[in-house]
């Protein structure tokens, strides 16, 4: 059985994107990641950004406040992105 090459390779994409982003948070503590992430959220018109704006009011009963949005997940990016580019396995 012959195999068709490829037109798109996922994971290539991934370790794009996460080279591109580990490039553009390097530098800054957690937090600073994490509220830069809150604000691209905040204006974005992507459907990621729809979703979790509205869950964000659902679960504050408002609209996201720029205290509100300060509290959240994430912790811990800076500390994958590392893993990865020293090659320590799955992260």
């Amino acid at each position: 059985m012959m195999k068709t090459a490829k037109r798109f390779d996922c994971v290539k994409m991934k370790n794009d994107i996460q080279a591109r982003l580990a490039e553009e948070y390097r530098g800054l503590t957690d937090e600073e990641i994490r509220e830069r992430i809150r604000r691209k959220l905040a204006r974005s018109k992507s459907p990621v950004a729809r979703l979790w704006r509205s869950l964000t009011r659902k679960s504050t009963g408002r609209k996201p406040h720029k205290e509100s949005a300060r509290r959240g997940s994430g912790a811990g990016l800076v500390g994958r992105q590392q893993a990865l580019q020293k090659g320590d396995g799955v992260v």
